[in-house]
């Protein structure tokens, strides 16, 4: 399997380390599962009930993960026909396809973080107080910074790894981004997390 395959990731979402937006918060693996993915055909899939953030994010997932084995679900399974389980399964038989790799977002949360304030507790030095620069110079460092409340929005996102042929999930991960930019830059956050995580429990190359 080809290095882009990194993400088989994809599925749900650059290096900056810290900086990211996007933490993964756990992964699970099959104990059946084969020692690496080797699919040949997967079926990228974003499980939402909106068709242009579906079709966008598996269209940038199919590119991460590579076009040569890869196809977004949108073109073979219609919205029309995403949520009958039947009709979906027939085309995706049809297809050929042996692995899936499936993004969903599981919640998003409003997030509120209290910062406390500072505040200067020395007491009152009046040997400060007899000129205008001596109070000047102790009375900056001295400013009181009031507390103040921060509200991030928390988006929370599954990814998993399924072999179509068996019909049963090889892997699964959930990752957290706080304050998405963009749907796109959100997903290639999720794909260099969870290709990561691949990559360690040398799952992919």
């Amino acid at each position: 399997m080809r290095k882009p395959m990194l993400v088989l990731v994809a599925v749900a979402v650059l290096s900056a380390g810290d900086c990211l937006a996007t933490k993964l918060t756990d992964a699970w693996k099959a104990p059946d599962a084969p020692p690496k993915f080797n699919f040949s055909k997967i079926l990228v899939a974003c499980v939402t009930g909106d068709d242009a953030m579906r079709r966008t994010a598996e269209d940038y997932l199919v590119l991460r993960i590579g076009p040569d084995k890869t196809i977004p679900s949108y073109k073979v399974v219609p919205e029309s026909e995403a949520k009958d389980v039947e009709k979906t399964k027939a085309r995706v038989k049809e297809a050929g396809f042996d692995g899936a790799v499936v993004m969903r977002v599981v919640s998003v949360d409003q997030e509120e973080t209290y910062n406390p304030g500072s505040a200067y507790t020395g007491g009152i030095n009046v040997s400060y107080y007899g000129s205008f620069w001596g109070y000047w110079g102790y009375g900056w460092p001295a400013v009181y910074s009031p507390g103040y409340l921060t509200t991030d929005k928390i988006v929370r996102v599954e990814t998993l790894v399924y072999s179509v042929t068996n019909d049963k999930i090889l892997w699964g991960a959930r990752t957290k981004t706080t304050n998405p930019k963009s749907v796109l830059t959100m997903v290639d956050e999720i794909a260099d997390a969870v290709a990561k995580r691949l990559k360690r429990d040398k799952l992919i190359d």
